[in-house]
C-alpha cells in the first residue's frame, strides 16, 4: 500500500492523502496532480518526464517550484492492525 500526500494552495493548507495499491500508480497520480496544479516555467519539462514514465521527477519539479509549505510526496503506507 502506498500513499500520496498533497498540501498546496487549495484547502487552506489542508493535507490531503490518497492510498494506492502500487508505488507506480501513486507516482503516476501524483505526477498528474503536479501538472494540474501548475509548474510555471517547469511545465514543459514535467510533461516530458510524465510521457517518459519518470513520475518521481515530476513530483521533484513540483517541490522545487513550490513554496516550502507545499508538498507532494509518495511513500509506503504504515498500517497498524488491531492487536499489533
Amino acid at each position: 500500500m502506498w500513499t500520496l500526500a498533497h498540501r498546496g494552495y487549495s484547502g487552506s493548507g489542508r493535507l490531503d492523502a490518497w492510498a494506492y495499491a502500487t508505488k507506480r500508480e501513486a507516482l503516476r497520480e501524483g505526477a498528474e496532480l503536479a501538472i494540474a496544479c501548475g509548474l510555471d516555467d517547469k511545465e514543459e519539462q514535467a510533461r516530458r518526464h510524465y510521457e517518459a514514465g519518470r513520475y518521481q521527477k515530476v513530483l521533484d519539479l513540483y517541490e522545487e517550484a513550490s513554496p516550502e509549505t507545499h508538498l507532494l510526496r509518495v511513500q509506503a503506507a504504515f498500517l497498524q492492525f488491531p492487536g499489533s
